[in-house]
């Protein structure tokens, strides 16, 4: 939302955990993979590294392509991370500046409908 309270846009992704459970379900064989608190490693040498790196890195980098994109259009605003795997992939780009974890977006969203539809 810009200072007008104007709607520019946002972006929505298949977040980390439904990435890695459509791996396991739609390939043969792959095994299962948990998430780490900590960035993996871009180079891995066993299966479920290779596919912890190939998954995250390739999120994280979309994810930072778009904060830049927002940052040089709205260099005053703040980015919020949301959603299931929002704490996480926030823990990964801690070295963004302004950059907000609120796993309750929607629902302020929701309220601030509220009052508007009363």
């Amino acid at each position: 939302v810009d200072g007008d309270k104007n709607l520019v846009g946002g972006a929505i992704l298949a977040g980390l955990k439904l990435q890695f459970a459509s791996l396991v379900k739609n390939t043969a064989a792959l095994p299962k993979v948990n998430l780490s608190p900590e960035l993996p490693s871009c180079w891995a040498r066993d299966t479920e590294g290779a596919i912890l790196s190939g998954i995250v890195h390739t999120v994280i980098a979309g994810i930072e392509y778009f904060i830049e994109d927002w940052q040089s259009k709205y260099p005053k605003s703040q980015v919020i991370i949301t959603g299931g795997d929002g704490e996480i992939i926030a823990n990964y780009l801690i070295s963004k500046t302004n950059l907000v974890l609120d796993e309750n977006v929607i629902f302020w969203g929701m309220q601030s409908l509220r009052s508007i539809l009363k």
